[in-house]
This record gives C-alpha cells, sequence and structure tokens, in this order.
C-alpha cells in the first residue's frame, strides 16, 4: 500500500513539475521519472516469489525509512538489525530500486520538505531541519539542484 502511495505522490511531484515549466525542467523531469520508475520496478520485484528474502529486507529498509521512529537510523546500523552486511545491503537495494539508500533517503527528505513548503508558514531553517538536514545551506543547495529553485521561489509559485 505503501508502495503506490510512494509513486502517486513521485508521480504528482512530475505533473506539478511539468505543469510549472521552472528552471532545469528537463532535469527535474528525468530525476522524478528515474524515481517513479525505479519504484514501480520495485513494486514488481516485491510480488515476485523469486525475490525472496531480500524483497522483503527492501521492503522493510523502506518502511523503516518512512517511519519517525527509525527514519535517521544510520543506514549501516539499518543494515545490521535488517541482517545484512552494509555493502550487501547498498547493492541490493540498489538492484530492487535503481537508486542507492542514501539517494532514496535524500528523496524522502525532499519530499517532506516540499510537501512543509506548500502547506506550511515554517521558516526556511525550520523546514530543512524538520525535513532531516542538518544545515539549512546543504539544504537549499539540495534543493535547487534537485528543483531547479530555492526553496523560496518554490513556496511562492
Amino acid at each position: 500500500m505503501r508502495e503506490s502511495a510512494g509513486m502517486h505522490e513521485t508521480f504528482e511531484a512530475l505533473i506539478t513539475c511539468a505543469q510549472e515549466n521552472g528552471a532545469a525542467l528537463q532535469q527535474t523531469m528525468a530525476a522524478h521519472t528515474c524515481l517513479l520508475l525505479a519504484q514501480l520496478y520495485a513494486s514488481t520485484l516485491v510480488h515476485t516469489p523469486s525475490a525472496g528474502e531480500a524483497s522483503r529486507v527492501i521492503q522493510h529498509a523502506q518502511e523503516m525509512m518512512l517511519d519517525s521512529k527509525t527514519h535517521d537510523l544510520p543506514l549501516e546500523e539499518m543494515a545490521r538489525q535488517l541482517g545484512t552486511s552494509y555493502s550487501s545491503f547498498r547493492r541490493t537495494f540498489r538492484e530492487h530500486t535503481g537508486v542507492g539508500p542514501h539517494q532514496y533517503r535524500l528523496h524522502l527528505k525532499l519530499r517532506h520538505a516540499r510537501d512543509l513548503l506548500l502547506k506550511t508558514e515554517l521558516s526556511i531553517k525550520e523546514i530543512a531541519f524538520q525535513s532531516g538536514f542538518e544545515e539549512e545551506q546543504y539544504f537549499c543547495r539540495f534543493f535547487k539542484n534537485a528543483m531547479g529553485r530555492t526553496p523560496s521561489s518554490y513556496r511562492k509559485q
């Protein structure tokens, strides 16, 4: 169920991006499209019997990244809790989702930040911290690279 919700949110972000027609449109749409394809591919693997244990581990990792209690858990610790080595975890995660666990987590943080920018009046600094970024400057640079505009200009549009 969370898989389809994540795909739905990514698809909505893709549509919004296309409608806004902002800076770096092609790069932003390409990033959203890649993530959507990775999520779609991952959802087929989860339901394939041959995927077995690896798919369950990755699905559990994705759930942990969404859970407020474990979303900031270091990836090495997450792999340990899932009963696998970190290198195996990273490789398997990439094979199943199309992106590494760090990139996947960054996308989740970015999605959360976008929601807060549009739905709250929180300061950019507060949004950065609530989204899991430790530094406002890094958040602003990351947001601009990913979305093609600053958080402030994204909020205004």
